[in-house]
């Protein structure tokens, strides 16, 4: 829960070198739940993690290029019934959320993180 927060989702990460050791750690995470077949419970942690108060007033994006291709590379490797789950918790949470978006800014941006990992596992 705090290495997906600290080191993922509430990171605030400018310098490109530190970008890089970021997404070596992360892929490495990515490849660990990956092997283990435990891909859906990272997911929940990270669904549990975007859903709370944001640390900043905006989070930055949590998918870049790197990441992304590894994160399709992943769910290749996972049984479909993984990504079906995968896909089952991101639509849960957002519908969570949903409820709570009218004239909210941070559900809106919350959401749309949501909506652009949903994207990721789609395609």
């Amino acid at each position: 829960d705090d290495l997906v927060s600290l080191a993922w989702i509430d990171a605030n990460v400018t310098d490109s070198r530190v970008r890089r050791a970021q997404e070596a750690l992360l892929t490495t995470l990515l490849e660990t739940y990956t092997k283990l077949r435990q891909l859906p419970r990272l997911f929940e942690v990270v669904l549990a993690v975007i859903s709370r108060p944001a640390a900043d007033e905006f989070r930055q994006p949590i998918l870049f290029i790197g990441l992304t291709k590894q994160l399709c590379e992943c769910l290749l490797e996972v049984p479909a019934s993984q990504v079906l789950d995968i896909w089952d918790l991101i639509l849960k949470s957002q519908e969570v959320l949903i409820l709570d978006l009218a004239g909210n800014p941070d559900m809106a941006l919350k959401v749309l993180t949501m909506s652009t990992l949903l994207n990721s596992v789609l395609f």
